[in-house]
Formats: C-alpha cells, sequence, structure tokens
C-alpha cells in the first residue's frame, strides 16, 4: 500500500503537488527560495568591504596628492618669506 502511495506520486505531478502542499508547511515549500534570497544578501555584505576598501584607497590617494601639493605651497611661501 506505500508503495502503491509512493509510486502514485512520483508518476503523476498533479497528484504529487496538492499531497506535498498537504504534508509541507509554506515555510517549508518556500525555503529554497528565500534561502537562494538569503545567500544574494550575504554576498553582497561580503563584497561591499571590498568594494569600500577600493573606494578608501582612491581616497587616500587624493588625500595624498593633496598633502604634497600643500607641502609644494608651503615651501614657495616660506620660500618668499625667506626672501622678505
Amino acid at each position: 500500500m506505500p508503495e502503491d502511495l509512493l509510486r502514485l506520486l512520483r508518476g503523476d505531478p498533479e497528484f504529487y503537488e496538492p499531497v506535498r502542499r498537504l504534508k509541507l508547511t509554506d515555510e517549508l515549500i518556500t525555503l529554497p527560495e528565500r534561502f537562494a534570497a538569503f545567500a544574494a544578501r550575504v554576498d553582497d555584505v561580503i563584497a561591499r568591504p571590498e568594494h569600500f576598501n577600493d573606494e578608501q584607497w582612491q581616497f587616500n590617494q587624493q588625500v595624498d596628492g593633496c598633502i604634497a601639493q600643500q607641502k609644494q605651497f608651503n615651501e614657495r611661501v616660506e620660500s618668499r618669506f625667506d626672501r622678505i
């Protein structure tokens, strides 16, 4: 008897789905989709620090350039004051 039921479930998708709905909760049925969405969010969170690090590196490069320009300016100003 159980084998007949299993054979019927495996062989007839129209019969399988209603029985599946009776045995499983909506949470279990939607679990694969929900897990895929969760995994995508985790991947995004993991990728953000790498993106942030790239942006931070670019910002640091810009700051370093500004500091170098400021040093040159300061040297020119000091040189002019020394001449005065």
